[in-house]
């Protein structure tokens, strides 16, 4: 049987392999998409975990880039690494919007700084391209990102495991163990021989590794060897290169009974050599700083963008140190993170970086122990992370909104993770669930939850359910809770889930409807006294809901067309509604159902004994407290007596206005004919008046003096007649134009004062403004009002004329100091023929028109007259015009 295992078979690797290795882990662990494209067909042969991440974990080694990613064939990446290749030129490409496809068919946009750089192999030829970058939206999932490398790490440590081989020359056995057998390509149960394993050797080195005839140049003197070969997979026909070291047992006559050893994968070490000088390319070409420090804080290496982001030259970086670049790692915390690294982690920090100008900004390095030559050394990329650290500072403002409008909505809200602990909730939850302050602050899921029990009507209906949504994440959860205490609570649950995953988590919203629910109780209860009451009442009554469909009539409706309930609703108003009625009042209720407002429709509808009677039929759009439509509710009234009755009293006034008209008419007509007459008497009283006068009969004279007044009495109640008939019949003509308002008031005052013996007139002027109107029609009324202050104060001396100027606003004032006007009276003295009663009045002549044209002319003017009086102390009339254009008169 052969010994165990030799750890030690990598002793005698080179110090380039090993190098080549721990590059090759490091970019492999990196969080920067690192990719290596064969020849022009660009073929993945190398892609780290963050590239396939990136592309949704697709595996692409041993593909083209088109097939691997169809959906970026349009977006010019292709001809992008077309020109790449054809011209050997580098392209840096910085925040470059890239759209791909994730898990089952769903569409997402990341943003990459990326470089596709050329390499070649050893006859100077293009190979294929390195690309090499970032994802710059990749914020959050840094640290799980690191994780995932770790644990490659550890895997890949484990897949390094050897095989072992025994080999009996005399007996011809072969034993393989399951490793070496998936070196040669075969199942771990598949038999072997050593036919087998000559076939599966690569042609070129068949010769050279058959075990019966090795070269004494591949022993020691122990009869050790170690060789190196390739492999052709018998199953999968795949190439991979072996080591294979082990011993050569001899008999006393130097023939080999056993040879025995082990054998381990060494393709990635025979490739060494060429990735080390891939990675390195890849470094210098990067656009992250990529930094190799030794433990005295000085620089082993720096790539190009390392010394130009930091703003050095590159003699001047020769002599710069650790501290330099970093304030915060000194010289003792550089070499505890530098002995830290030599563990084969790596090792993430956020520090800053500091300029040759003296300029801070923040970095994420990532930092890896590394032997080269024997000499430990730490590898570090460092990314700038300003952008990010922005982003951070708006995702902590968003955060602590988020947090103000959890607490300011009024639900509850709790979330919590796929286990059931609490992550985050509102002070609403707290409130509502009135759970104690020292069972928040110490966060204790158990004790909340099992407080939380103590609450519930049916705590155990309450965790089944919980156990069922977990259980079943794709359905949401809504129940109502009920507690102890009387309250209702309306729950409702649903899973977090990221895009394409399995739920991560629970977000619970908790309502206190206890109100609500009392509502639709005492609304049922509404509903029955509703149905009683409407059943009482004289209307007849229906609902319908917000469909428009008929789901209620009351008993006065079924009694008035002794039909059911179904019998009415299922004929409609088509077959109840009059004939001549029947389209408008379908169009009135059309209209009002569809724009969900009220209606009012007077129509004929037929009652059980072939009857039609009028009624007034009113629909009343029930709303929520959002305007949303809930229903109808209609009342029909039989208005049939009081339209009949209205009929009658239409008939009625009209007659009583053909009357009135035919009033006015004569009124005016004989208006008319008295002037005629009135107009002779008073030329020939004049006549004879100044005739008798120039005789010198003054007793005649008087007498015909007085029978002059008379005359112009009746003169201006005829005058007065004729205005009347026509205000009201609306004849009365008006002449615009633009005069001086004080100025007016002056003339009309003079002009009563040559006619007034027993009082002076005053005026009290405010300032003056020019108004348009009837200039005649306004001094009628000034006139007027000022002869009624001189007829109804016979007492007093004096009358006070007065105007006032109010924005846009003019009026005139005459106050009395006469007999006063009753407050019953005051609200009468504008009507026509209105007439005081009473001995003190009556002895005054008129016929109660004055103020009432003077009123309507005012009104005309769009302007009004008003009145103040005290009986006994006297009154003040005034009316009030607007200084705007007067239209319409």
């Amino acid at each position: 049987m052969i010994s165990g295992s030799d750890q030690n078979i990598n002793t005698n690797a080179s110090e380039n392999i090993l190098e080549s290795r721990m590059l090759f882990d490091f970019f492999e662990q990196a969080p920067g998409i690192f990719a290596v494209l064969k020849n022009s067909n660009h073929i993945f042969e190398f892609a780290n975990a963050a590239y396939i991440e990136l592309i949704g974990n697709r595996n692409p080694i041993g593909k083209t880039v088109a097939e691997v990613l169809p959906e970026v064939s349009e977006q010019g990446f292709i001809k992008l690494l077309d020109d790449v290749y054809t011209t050997g030129e580098t392209y840096n490409g910085h925040e470059i919007p890239i759209s791909l496809i994730r898990g089952q068919n769903i569409p997402f946009t990341e943003y990459i700084n990326f470089t596709y750089q050329v390499f070649k192999n050893d006859q100077n030829e293009i190979a294929g391209i390195l690309v090499s970058g970032y994802v710059v939206t990749e914020q959050v999932t840094a640290r799980q990102l690191i994780e995932e490398k770790e644990e490659q790490i550890r895997f890949a440590l484990e897949a390094g495991e050897m095989g072992t081989f025994d080999y009996y020359p005399q007996s011809g056995e072969l034993i393989w163990s399951a490793k070496a057998k998936e070196l040669f390509g075969l199942a771990p149960e598949a038999a072997v021989n050593y036919e087998l394993y000559l076939n599966a050797l690569h042609p070129d080195d068949r010769a050279s590794n058959d075990l019966l005839f090795l070269s004494d140049q591949f022993f020691d003197q122990d009869r050790h060897f170690e060789t190196v070969y390739r492999s052709i997979g018998i199953s999968d026909n795949k190439i991979r290169w072996v080591r294979s070291k082990g011993k050569v047992t001899v008999n006393d006559k130097g023939e080999p009974v056993r040879i025995s050893g082990v054998m381990q994968d060494a393709t990635r070490e025979k490739m060494a050599e060429e990735d080390l000088k891939r990675f390195k390319h890849m470094a210098e070409n990067a656009i992250d700083p990529f930094i190799l420090m030794r433990r005295d804080g000085t620089f082993a290496y720096l790539n190009a963008v390392a010394v130009e982001r930091w703003g050095y030259s590159k003699e001047e970086i020769k002599n710069i140190r650790v501290p330099d670049v970093d304030p915060i790692f000194n010289d003792e915390v550089f070499r505890a993170s530098f002995d830290a690294a030599q563990n084969g982690t790596i090792h993430k920090v956020e520090t800053l970086h500091k300029r040759k100008d003296g300029s801070i900004y923040p970095v994420e390095v990532h930092m890896a122990g590394l032997t080269l030559n024997g000499t430990p050394h730490m590898f570090a990329m460092a990314r700038d992370i300003s952008e990010r650290k922005k982003a951070e500072e708006i995702l902590k403002y968003r955060t602590a909104l988020l947090e103000a409008q959890s607490d300011a909505i009024p639900d509850a809200l709790l979330i919590v993770d796929g286990k059931g602990k609490i992550i985050s909730f509102n002070n609403h939850f707290i409130d509502l669930w009135k759970i104690p302050e020292d069972i928040i602050k110490r966060n204790d899921d158990s004790a909340a939850l099992q407080f939380a029990m103590t609450q519930l009507e049916d705590p155990q209906s309450f965790i089944e359910r919980v156990q069922y949504c977990y259980q079943h994440q794709e359905e949401s959860a809504h129940e109502e809770v009920l507690f102890k205490d009387g309250r209702v609570i309306d729950r409702y649950g649903f899973s977090i889930k990221a895009e394409g995953e399995e739920s991560y988590g629970w977000a619970w919203y908790f309502r206190d409807i206890t109100e609500r629910k009392n509502f639709e109780k005492s609304l049922l209860e509404s509903e029955k006294r509703f149905r009683l009451m409407a059943d009482s009442m004289p209307q007849k009554v229906w609902t319908a809901d917000a469909a428009s469909q008929v789901n209620y009539f009351n008993k006065r409706w079924l009694d008035y067309t002794q039909l059911s309930f179904d019998e009415l609703r299922d004929q409609g108003w088509d077959n109840i509604i009059h004939p001549d009625d029947l389209a408008a009042s379908l169009q009135a209720l059309k209209e009002s159902f569809e724009n969900s407002k009220d209606c009012e429709i007077e129509h004929r509808i037929l009652r059980y004994d072939g009857t039609y009677r009028w009624h007034l039929s009113r629909g009343h759009a029930r709303t929520d407290s959002d305007g949303n439509l809930k229903g109808w509710i209609g009342t029909n009234t039989d208005i049939h007596d009081q339209k009949l009755f209205a009929e009658e009293l239409k008939k009625q006034i009209s007659e009583r206005i053909k009357l009135e008209k035919q009033k006015n008419d004569f009124i005016s007509m004989a208006s008319h004919e008295l002037k005629t007459p009135v107009t002779s008497i008073k030329g020939y009283t004049q006549f004879l008046q100044n005739k008798l006068a120039r005789e010198g009969n003054t007793e005649a004279v008087s007498f015909l003096s007085r029978i002059n007044n008379q005359v112009n009495k009746l003169t201006s109640l005829i005058s007065d007649l004729l205005d009347a008939t026509k205000v009201t019949g609306g004849r009365l003509q008006y002449d615009l134009e633009i005069f001086d308002f004080n100025n007016l008031v002056m003339e009309v005052a003079d002009e009563m004062k040559q006619t007034s013996l027993s009082h002076s007139i005053i005026c009290n002027l405010d300032s003056t403004q020019n108004i348009l109107g009837d200039r005649i029609r306004i001094g009628q009324v000034m006139i007027n009002l000022i002869s009624n202050a001189l007829k109804y104060s016979p007492k007093a001396n004096r009358i006070v004329l007065s105007t006032k100027l109010n924005h846009d606003e003019i009026s005139f004032s005459v106050q009395d100091f006469g007999i006063g006007i009753s407050a019953e009276n005051q609200k009468q003295v504008f009507d026509q023929f209105f007439r005081v009663s009473g001995e003190v009045v009556s002895q005054y002549a008129g016929m109660g028109l004055g103020l009432y044209i003077s009123c309507e002319i005012v009104k005309r003017h769009q302007g009004r007259l008003d009145v103040q009086s005290e009986e006994g102390e006297g009154s003040i009339f005034t009316f009030t015009l607007p200084l705007t254009s007067v239209e319409n008169i």
